[in-house]
């Protein structure tokens, strides 16, 4: 019993980590530009359709392991279920109001939750055999790869640039979009999606 109570004050107290979960994606909307202008900025570095396929294979991932660091840090796996329903509907909201395709915003959504809740919350969330420390170290791996081959070989190779530091919040909101709509733009080009 006196270890069992041993290993579960060990880390962080998972109400903190709620907490700080609920903060980070309120800043995420808060310092986002969530319309178009805030979308038509995003796209000044992020004009390319092969980049744009890229963020759509590993955006997905990079923000599992973003949920998979919010399990880690309060240590509830209903608790992430639902804040990334909650994140994911945010989102769609906000596409509706300024997307002008009407499928692009529904694509979005049912990939995200689809990988989110039949992926991730079954296989990841509640195994048993994944601690915290394990849950936090796939979460980072899974952004720290993604990100980091989405800036090497998308913005390396592709744009030819990288994209903007100080637009951090920004490129979290409107890559998912971007990505769904690249992909989008090979079977269906539109004008309002130009790649260069």
């Amino acid at each position: 019993m006196e270890k069992q109570q041993t290993q579960e004050s060990k880390g962080l107290q998972p109400e903190i980590g709620m907490v700080g979960s609920i903060l980070f994606f309120v800043a995420l909307f808060s310092l986002a530009i969530p319309d178009k202008e805030g979308y038509e900025l995003f796209r000044k570095c992020h004009g390319n359709c092969v980049n744009g396929v890229l963020h759509a294979i590993g955006m997905p991932m990079a923000v599992s392991g973003v949920f998979l660091v919010v399990k880690s840090a309060s240590d509830s796996a209903e608790f992430t279920r639902h804040l990334q329903f909650c994140v994911t509907t945010g989102y769609l909201y906000l596409y509706l109001q300024y997307e002008s395709d009407p499928f692009s915003p529904w694509i979005f959504y049912v990939l995200y939750l689809g990988i989110f809740d039949r992926i991730l919350y079954p296989y990841l969330y509640l195994n048993s055999t994944l601690g915290r420390l394990k849950t936090l170290m796939i979460g980072i791996g899974l952004v720290l790869f993604n990100v980091g081959a989405l800036e090497t070989i998308g913005h390396g190779l592709f744009e030819h640039h990288h994209s903007y530091v100080l637009e951090f919040f920004n490129s979290v909101f409107h890559t998912p979009l971007y990505g769904i709509n690249s992909v989008m733009g090979y079977v269906s080009p539109r004008p309002d999606h130009v790649c260069w």
